[in-house]
């Protein structure tokens, strides 16, 4: 009888092992786990507003517009979108935005190029 249960758990074992086998590649594995950058149909009002809100009209509105720019509205946006893409990426010859904090995410500022390159939606 101990053998038959001996047989019995060594066969339950390799077929719990053999079970957990599977024959994925290494993206397949890792592909919910990768970081991806999602940016098709950017939206104004969900993925470019709110950072802006966030990290900009605190000095740049309709009281107080820092150096002239009034980021509040999506008209304001617009109009300052190519301005807003260079502060945010840190390019030469304009000032790094959001100024005392860090640079941005990279998704983040890819979001926002992305909405200016697919047509500066009001959306």
């Amino acid at each position: 009888m101990k053998q038959l249960q001996k047989v019995t758990a060594i066969l339950f074992f390799l077929l719990l092992l053999f079970n957990s086998c599977t024959y994925d590649n290494e993206v397949d594995y890792f592909k919910d786990s990768t970081n991806t950058c999602d940016t098709e149909n950017m939206s104004f009002q969900t993925d470019v507003y709110p950072v802006i809100s966030n990290s900009c009209v605190g000095c740049h509105n309709n009281s107080f517009a820092s150096g002239r720019i009034n980021l509040e509205g999506y008209d304001n946006v617009k109009k300052n979108s190519e301005m807003i893409l260079k502060t945010i990426k840190h390019q030469s010859g304009v000032e790094p935005m959001p100024r005392g904090a860090a640079k941005l995410p990279d998704c983040t500022i890819e979001k926002i190029n992305a909405w200016v390159d697919q047509g500066l939606k009001n959306n």
